[in-house]
């Protein structure tokens, strides 16, 4: 991936506080190349469910560089647990991910390399 890693989402969303859209426009637009860059790795290689070795590598290299995250992955094979508590108790965010390897049409550049 690229050069810069991702801010620590706590510090980011502390950045935040406050800010009005206008303010928050360069720090959106310090970390979307390399969450472009991410999204588009992960389509060009799409893996089944409980085969998402490749993926669950990309997942876990890019959580653990935020600090003070609780990390276990292998869950159930290929599943990956990050927890990053708080000071106070709030929402829980759950996420799945698998695609299927289909032939694309179209030219994109990150278009599956796995059919």
């Amino acid at each position: 991936m690229g050069s810069t890693a991702l801010k620590a989402p706590r510090r980011l969303l502390y950045e935040l506080v406050g800010k009005t859209v206008k303010d928050i426009r360069p720090l959106i637009d310090g970390v979307l190349p390399e969450i472009i860059e991410l999204r588009h790795d992960l389509h060009q290689h799409p893996e089944l469910s409980y085969e998402e070795t490749r993926t669950a590598a990309q997942v876990v290299a890019q959580l653990e560089k935020i600090p003070g995250i609780e990390l276990r992955s292998g869950v159930a094979g290929t599943g990956i647990v990050a927890i990053l508590a708080g000071e106070k108790d709030g929402p829980c965010v759950a996420r799945r991910s698998s695609d299927l390897p289909i032939e694309e049409q179209g030219d994109k550049s990150y278009r599956s390399q796995v059919a």
